[in-house]
């Protein structure tokens, strides 16, 4: 027997969970040519790294990646499986070869940036996934490797899209929370990520992103490091004002709400800026607006209270 699949037409209403030895995930990640039976091996075998990271496993995925015949979607999930392994101390050559893959394939001879060519869908979503799977990335403190903190900031600053005829608003996006997903030693200087975050924001008022998806990444990317204690307490009151545009606003809004309800779940009192927060919702002028800012309270407030609306599993 190579391999093991329950409910491969994904019949059955309830999660169902198949523990297979190592070489049975790698035999339906290798040979099996339906997706969501990749995507499953590699779930897979992304808990058995947490026992320890072996060469099949390591091979496996690095085939996975690197394989163009491969639909995206299932290269974006080995990348972000050795990005996981890469966290135990038997995967730090996995974290090298990520490293390694996305200069070979997005950099210069040189040792620079090359600029943006997104003219392969696939490519551009594993290069896309390679950035956010390197910033998931932690030593065994907790801190991000430096370089990856290097990599990314070095991408951030040369980005260059002045030959590609498509935007790179969603690239950058992903840079600049990458950026705010980094974890550096108390005693580092976060400067330069600020500044990359800051740079990017005053651009997008400049010539604004999609959707001014630069301005919501800022923002989202500020609370995390402020969440990480590593900057000082921030306001979004600002981004809120009826002047600011809609998704900045909206995006303003859900920061706001995601910190009152991580103060709930920790204790704290956020008695006063749940009041300030009603207070904003109940001015809003654009009935959208408002309504959309509800729907983000009611859901951000019901996920902190139940965390899983099915708990029925089938295990095999």
């Amino acid at each position: 027997m190579l391999w093991v699949r329950v409910d491969p037409a994904v019949q059955w209403f309830a999660p169902v969970t198949v523990d297979q030895q190592e070489h049975m995930y790698v035999q339906q990640l290798l040979h099996d040519k339906d997706i969501i039976a990749q995507i499953e091996a590699i779930k897979g075998l992304t808990l058995l790294s947490g026992k320890g990271l072996t060469i099949m496993m390591s091979r496996a995925l690095r085939d996975t990646l690197q394989d163009e015949r491969v639909f995206w979607a299932v290269r974006e999930a080995a990348a972000f499986a050795m990005a996981e392994a890469s966290r135990e101390r038997s995967g730090s050559q996995n974290l090298q070869y990520l490293i390694d893959t996305f200069k070979a394939r997005w950099f210069e001879k040189d040792g620079s940036v090359s600029p943006n060519d997104f003219s392969d869908i696939a490519e551009y979503k594993v290069k896309r996934a390679i950035v956010r799977a390197l910033s998931t990335i932690q030593d065994p403190a907790g801190y991000t490797p430096r370089v990856v903190v290097e990599l990314l900031l070095k991408l951030t600053r040369q980005n260059d899209n002045s030959r590609n005829k498509y935007s790179d608003s969603y690239y950058v996006r992903d840079l600049l929370l990458a950026l705010g997903d980094l974890r550096l030693p108390p005693d580092e200087d976060i400067s330069p990520i600020l500044e990359e975050l800051s740079r990017y924001a005053a651009l997008d008022k400049v010539i604004p992103s999609h959707a001014y998806v630069y301005t919501q990444a800022y923002q989202e990317s500020i609370l995390r490091l402020e969440l990480a204690d590593r900057i000082p307490p921030v306001s979004f009151e600002s981004a809120l004002a009826p002047t600011s545009p809609r998704p900045v606003r909206l995006a303003a809004w859900r920061c706001t709400i995601d910190k009152l309800a991580l103060m709930r779940d920790t204790r704290a009192h956020p008695g006063e800026q749940a009041l300030r927060a009603l207070q904003v919702l109940e001015r809003e002028p654009v009935p959208g607006v408002r309504t959309e800012m509800a729907e983000i309270w009611a859901q951000t407030f019901s996920k902190s209270c139940f965390n899983s609306l099915y708990s029925m599993k089938i295990i095999i």
